[in-house]
């Protein structure tokens, strides 16, 4: 199993980093995400929406549509990555979803028209 962690900066200029232990998780609970480290880093950096987890305050949801057909069966063309800002930017999970979750609140971009 690999192993990485990477320190990045989001659209907004906040830190956003992961950890070897997450990384695990990740690949454990994701296993089609091996070797996907600069599409998660890429939708930190480069997010089509960042927005507020309803269920999870503290919590940024990052979304970036990914483009990769091998992706898609395992739940959809977005990649959403877990970023627990009262960690100072921790990402805490990643995983492939079809869409923005309709509870999500987005704040970034500040133009919602096309969700």
């Amino acid at each position: 199993m690999s192993s990485f962690s990477f320190e990045t900066v989001d659209p907004l200029f906040n830190t956003v980093y992961l950890v070897p232990e997450v990384t695990s998780h990740i690949i454990e609970n994701h296993p089609e995400l091996e070797g996907y480290t600069a599409t998660i880093k890429e939708t930190v950096e480069d997010p089509d929406y960042i927005c507020k987890d309803k269920n999870f305050p503290d919590k940024h949801n990052y979304y970036k549509k990914h483009n990769d057909q091998e992706l898609e069966p395992y739940g959809g063309e977005m990649m959403k990555v877990n970023v627990a800002r009262g960690a100072g930017g921790r990402i805490s999970t990643a995983f492939i979803v079809a869409r923005v979750h309709p509870d999500d609140i987005v704040f970034y971009p500040m133009s919602t028209n096309d969700l």
